[in-house]
């Protein structure tokens, strides 16, 4: 007897692909191993590939100096604490619409996998002179493969250091004194396609804003918004705050203050939880680890409804400052903000750019984390994370 051939095949496209929104993104995932007429639907349709990467913040991974892993700050819910390994709680170099770039991998923690990143090439003797940072590229509506880039950046020399101590880094002053960015540079580009590759594209150079020409020692945020590229800059230690907007319009790029540059006003000390919670995993550093339980996560709503917390907007004093910026919220104006108020007490708080109101969202503090560092402790990095459900 004849097998039965796939009745799917008389569908046109467009149909199938209608039925195919209709699943949840665990299965729609599956759904790209069927076939390749499967996966060339879902892959050239946007509608199906922005599945996989819904509107939704779940959390900020926060990198805290001295601690070995990046803490997870958001609302209880779809994470839970269960025992496994430690990579997808290690330190985060960068976040990429739902990857997470660690220092020799990439992971995807909702999805519960990581590539390994192949070892770097040898340098140039004038290139050791530069450090590199890795930045992550990934969009999940073009291509489902993500490129890791090394960015040079000009060294710097330890000014402030007792006069036995020698500085970290001799840097030739030939490098101090010569171009940057360099008229010609080698990119190391490393792409999940293609492997390890060498880039001769050029690049464009955006100077930062003018107010931060004044500024020796900048606190700010460079993220994406609602509006698209957002700079965010803390003045008068940490009292006030601009928020500019790259406008690319007809040809050409400019930084535009937005309507937002005023002092901020501080909630009072709020001790209670809050409704987001610091998972903590470095004090349970051998014995837990955050990871997404996929089977709750299909069901639940990843995002944060600020209208869902209370807005501590009454009750403002104006006496201290803001530490540092968390990052912007991806999909509305609200910049997320740390502030110190006492030993082993922090506080995170949403600032909506719109309206000004300010919400508490709860502590920003690792448990004993200023009995380990004491005066040292500071935020290092900070990565807000949507979760993307690309295998």
């Amino acid at each position: 007897m004849e097998q039965e051939s796939d009745r799917t095949k008389m569908l046109p496209d467009d149909v199938l692909a209608g039925v195919l929104t209709r699943l949840a993104p665990r299965s729609l995932a599956t759904s790209q191993c069927v076939c390749k007429t499967w996966r060339g639907i879902i892959d050239d349709h946007r509608a199906l590939r922005n599945i996989f990467l819904p509107n939704s913040l779940a959390g900020i991974f926060i990198n805290f100096n001295e601690l070995t892993y990046a803490e997870f700050f958001s609302r209880p819910s779809p994470i839970k604490v269960v025992g496994g390994g430690e990579r997808l709680a290690n330190r985060v170099e960068d976040h990429c619409n739902g990857l997470l770039l660690l220092y020799d991998a990439v992971a995807n923690p909702i999805r519960g996998w990581e590539a390994p990143l192949p070892p770097r090439p040898p340098q140039s003797l004038w290139a050791e002179c530069f450090f590199e940072d890795s930045y992550l590229v990934f969009d999940p509506t073009v291509s489902s493969d993500y490129h890791v880039f090394l960015i040079p950046r000009i060294p710097y020399i330890e000014l402030d250091i007792e006069p036995f101590e020698d500085p970290v880094v001799e840097i030739d002053p030939v490098v101090l004194e010569s171009e940057w960015p360099p008229t010609s540079w080698t990119l190391l580009v490393f792409s999940s396609l293609n492997g390890l590759s060498l880039s001769d594209n050029t690049y464009h150079v955006i100077k930062p804003p003018k107010s931060l020409e004044s500024e020796s020692f900048p606190n700010c945020y460079l993220g994406n918004s609602k509006k698209g590229v957002y700079y965010a800059l803390l003045l008068e230690n940490g009292c006030k705050l601009q928020v500019w907007v790259l406008n690319e319009s007809h040809g050409h790029k400019e930084w535009i203050l937005e309507k937002h540059d005023r002092d901020l006003k501080l909630p009072l000390p709020c001790l209670n939880n809050g409704p987001w919670i610091l998972e903590d995993v470095n004090y349970n550093e051998e014995k837990y680890i955050q990871h997404y339980d996929e089977t709750n996560a299909v069901e639940e709503d990843f995002e944060w409804n600020s209208d869902n917390d209370v807005l501590d907007t009454e009750d403002t004093i104006n006496k201290g400052g803001y530490d540092s910026i968390l990052g912007f919220h991806p999909f509305k104006e609200i910049v997320f903000l740390s502030r110190k108020l006492d030993r082993n007490l922090s506080r995170g708080l949403a600032y909506h750019l719109n309206t000004s109101k300010i919400e508490d969202l709860g502590n920003l503090c690792p448990k004993d984390y200023d009995d380990i560092t004491g005066q040292r402790g500071r935020i290092e990095a900070s990565f807000m994370y949507t979760p993307c459900w690309v295998k």
